[in-house]
Formats: C-alpha cells, structure tokens, sequence
C-alpha cells in the first residue's frame, strides 16, 4: 500500500489519502500529549501559590483543552479536506440587516462568547493579577480596574458577535441614535448612573472596602456595580445606593487612601477634677484599646465650664472605621471603670424641692 494511495473520495471531489490521514492522526496525538503536558506540569506550576489553587487548575485544564483542540480541529479540517459547504446552511432565520443565519454565523457567535471568557479570565490572572502585586495595589482599586477592564472585554465581545451576524454593523448607529432619544427622555437617571458607575471605577474615588458617610448614614462598600453599589451598613444590612449619589452627592469617605481619622466621645466631670487627670486616665484606656492609635496620639481638648461639670472632647485616631461605634462604645466602658476606680465623680443635674408646710 503506497502513502500517496487515495482512501476516501469527499463529496466535493477533494480526495483524501493515506498520508494525510497519518498526518492527521500523527498531530492529533501530538496536540493531546501537549495538554497532558500542560495539564500536568505547568498547570501545577503556574498556580502552586494561588489561594485558589484547585479552581484555578481546573479552569486552566479546561480552557486548555478547548484552545488546544479547537487548533487541532482547524488543522484536520484542512489536512483532511473535510468539506465545510454545511456551515452555509441556512436556519430559516434571516432579515435584511442580517441576511441569513447560516449555521457558521452561529458558530463563530458560541466560539467568541467561548473564547472572551477565556480571554477575561486569563488576563485576570496572568495579565492583571502580575501587574496588581508588582505595582502593590489595594483592594479597592484593584477591584475598580477588574471591573473596568471586563467591561471593555465584554462590549468588544458583543461588538464581534454582531458583526458576524450582521452584514453591516454600521446599521446599528441608527438604533443607538434611538436609544440615545430614549435615554435623553426616560433614562437619563439610569444613564447618570450608569456614567457615575464609570467614573467611579476610573478615579477610584470610592473603592471597594472604603467606609463611607452618606445621607448621614455610615456604611461599607461591598461592592461597586454598573449602576448601583451595594453597601453594608453596621447593622449588616445591605443598602443599595446609585452610582450617581456616590460621585455627585457631597460624600465623606473615611478610609480614602487608607489614611487614620480622627473620633471623639465626650465627657464631663465634676470640678472637684484635677484636668491633667482626665489626660492621663484617657491616655491609659485608650492603651487598652487595641483598634486605637498610638500614632498620631491621642488628645484632650477641655471644651467647657458647664452648669454641673467640666466637658471634655477625647479624641483618638483609628483605622477600624466601619465598626467605629463599637470601639466608642468600648472606650466608654473602660473609661466609666477607670473613672470610677479613680474616684472621679461624673455629675448630673440635681433638683432641691422645698416644701412648705
């Protein structure tokens, strides 16, 4: 039997012989023995110190596999003359702006969906991920670029999927015009958000993480959406928030480039105190305070000769700021105790009833 010996006739005539077929089946097992390769040696290499090692892995053999074969796929399909006219069947579906549905237009829309999942997750990880720990990011900003760069992925993956539907993607100027009209009437709230959502992500003025002070309500951003964040107040509770409010509202953000802030609780005590007291027991409670400070120190500031005692504003610098209230409230348990083992008075207003008889 000669290599050159003809062993199948296609139906288009392309004849197929048994050097290509030895071809084929020789790359073939090539291209498996290269995604066992990688599946078993660089996949374990790759993600040996991920903190999600055993989901990485599977997802890296996964996508392996499906790149690897879909190559191999084109390559038999050429070397075997397979013919391809059956990716021209219609679907019955068709339109002017489209044109008809042919099997292969369908195809191509799976592959690109496919491969953009791939393409955003392997950017995460070897594109993104390198780039976040070499320039030492936070959290929050890191959250911020991930979201936008997905974006841009996605809008360019629905872009390609409807130029291969589509015989003219310039057709669809016509319905954003339209859409713009809508937006421009019903929407304009929507897209407000929609852009503060944007800004947000690109300035990273609200992060991912960050304590925030909105409407008079304190609360921690969890997450910041396309149109809506979601933020979590000290009760657990989740608030969602547009995006508008975040960047147009006046907004107090405690944790902005994760800088220490300064809080308060106040007192007032008898004037039988000595000040310099008050000084010297707030700085010991708060010694005892771990989420305080030591840097910058904390302050006493004398505010007051009142009615019934001396005031007091005792300040102190923390990073805890979205559980803030319970460190107060802590402080001011141990400063009753040390106020009280100290033999300082905390007065309150008396009344004197004097009857006649």
């Amino acid at each position: 039997m000669e290599l050159a010996e003809v062993l199948y006739t296609w139906s288009d005539g392309k004849e197929l012989r048994i050097l290509d077929a030895l071809l084929a089946a020789g790359i073939f097992i090539i291209g498996q023995g290269l995604i066992l390769l990688i599946n078993k040696r660089w996949t374990l290499l790759m993600f040996s110190a991920s903190s999600k090692k055993e989901t990485d892995q599977l997802k890296m053999r996964k996508y392996t596999r499906f790149f690897v074969n879909l190559v191999l796929l084109v390559l038999l399909v050429e070397i075997l003359k397979v013919p391809t006219g059956f990716m021209s069947y219609s679907l019955g579906l068709s339109s002017q702006e489209t044109g008809a549905i042919t099997v292969g237009k369908v195809v191509n829309v799976i592959l690109i969906i496919y491969i953009s999942g791939g393409v955003a997750w392997l950017s995460r990880k070897f594109i993104l991920g390198p780039f976040f720990n070499r320039k030492n990011l936070d959290q929050g900003r890191q959250f911020a670029l991930t979201q936008f760069s997905m974006y841009v992925i996605y809008t360019l993956t629905a872009v390609f999927s409807l130029s291969q539907i589509m015989k003219d993607i310039t057709i669809l100027a016509g319905a954003f015009a339209g859409l713009a009209v809508g937006i421009g009437l019903g929407l304009q709230q929507t897209f407000n958000d929609l852009v503060s959502g944007i800004i947000m992500l690109v300035e990273g003025t609200v992060e991912v993480n960050d304590t925030v002070l909105i409407e008079g309500k304190q609360a921690k951003v969890k997450k910041i959406g396309l149109r809506t964040s979601t933020l979590e107040t000290p009760d657990r509770m989740d608030w969602l928030v547009p995006n508008s409010k975040l960047v147009i509202d006046k907004l107090l953000n405690w944790s902005h480039d994760n800088q220490s802030t300064r809080f308060f609780i106040e007192v007032g005590v008898s004037y039988d105190t000595n000040p310099k007291d008050i000084e010297v027991i707030w700085g010991k409670v708060c010694k005892e305070e771990k989420s305080v400070l030591s840097k910058p120190a904390p302050l006493v500031h004398f505010t007051e000769f009142a009615d019934f005692s001396i005031n007091f504003k005792l300040f102190f610098y923390s990073r805890d700021f979205h559980g803030i209230e319970g460190v107060k409230s802590s402080l001011r348990f141990k400063l009753f105790q040390a106020l009280k083992d100290a033999g300082i008075e905390i007065p309150y207003p008396k009344q004197i009833m004097i009857t006649k008889p």
